[in-house]
């Protein structure tokens, strides 16, 4: 290799120093003491080589941990996946053991029942028996509504629709009820946090209507208002009693719900006209998890 004549090296130098420092725009280390040019193009080459080996390290730390949280995600899955099959196998156990016992149950006091009331025995074990069998299926009823809510197959809103006609069929069996369906998002994905408190509010709803209303029609609403999700519950009732300074507990369960959902939550009652309930969540809402 020919080394280029001394009296090329000098605006080789300066020209290093001129690129370093337009590259690197941080002399502020440079000494003023250095005044000749090759000088300032041995401190250029020094910072120039320095610099490429901070890059180097740099990239093998990016790299580095780069590899770390693909592996941390890969971790994360499989943790998940695992809660998961734990979480089917939960739902099972409790649909096989405890729903089976519940409905021995159930049966038991039903048949115990009839005896009764065939040899002609006590009223009162009759009574006790009966309430015993009520008992028993409402707690089967339950947990299969806890197993529902906690299964990944049934995660769209058309899937809730048709849960909660089911539900208010079986809760208001002794009324006159309707659902009305408008709304045109029933494949929509939801959470499992967001399937929970949207049920939830329903069944308690239903459950205020049906121990203090005295109503003898309800109808239900569900439809789209621009992005939300609206569901109205309508009873024909006396209203909801006037709590002095506060509202109901069956007010408050229900706020609490829809403000889990970041939802709006709306009720108008009176004696003459019953009461209106309403929810409205945005779709966004429904498909994240919400704060438990």
């Amino acid at each position: 290799m020919k080394i280029a004549p001394i009296g090329w090296r000098r605006p080789l130098g300066a020209s290093l120093s001129i690129a370093a420092a337009a590259a690197c725009l941080d002399f502020s280390w440079l000494d003023a003491s250095v005044s000749n040019t090759d000088s300032i193009s041995n401190y250029a080459l020094e910072s120039l080589t320095s610099r490429n080996s901070g890059w180097a390290s740099a990239a093998v730390l990016g790299t580095a941990l780069l590899v770390s949280i693909s592996a941390f995600s890969k971790r994360r899955k499989s943790e998940q996946k695992h809660v998961e099959q734990i979480r089917q196998r939960i739902a099972a156990d409790l649909h096989d053991d405890i729903g089976s016992n519940l409905g021995s149950l159930s049966l038991i006091a039903r048949s115990a029942r009839k005896d009764l009331i065939r040899l002609d025995g006590p009223e009162e074990i009759a009574h006790d028996l009966s309430e015993m069998e009520n008992i028993a299926r409402e707690c089967s009823l339950a947990m299969r509504d806890i197993v529902w809510m906690w299964e990944r197959s049934n995660d769209s809103v058309g899937d809730l629709i048709e849960r909660m006609r089911q539900t208010a069929n079986r809760m208001l069996r002794e009324m006159r009820f309707s659902l009305d369906c408008q709304s045109c998002e029933i494949d929509a994905h939801l959470s499992l946090e967001a399937k929970r408190h949207l049920f939830l509010f329903f069944k308690e709803a239903l459950h205020n209507i049906m121990k203090h209303s005295h109503a003898d029609q309800v109808s239900v609403k569900v439809w789209n208002e621009d992005d939300q999700l609206a569901i109205e519950i309508l009873d024909n009732g006396n209203g909801i009693p006037a709590t002095p300074g506060a509202d109901s507990p069956g007010v408050r369960k229900l706020q609490d719900r829809a403000r889990t959902l970041h939802g709006l939550f709306r009720v108008k009652s009176n004696k003459e006209y019953g009461t209106r309930i309403q929810l409205f969540v945005k779709h966004s809402h429904l498909s994240i998890q919400p704060a438990i």
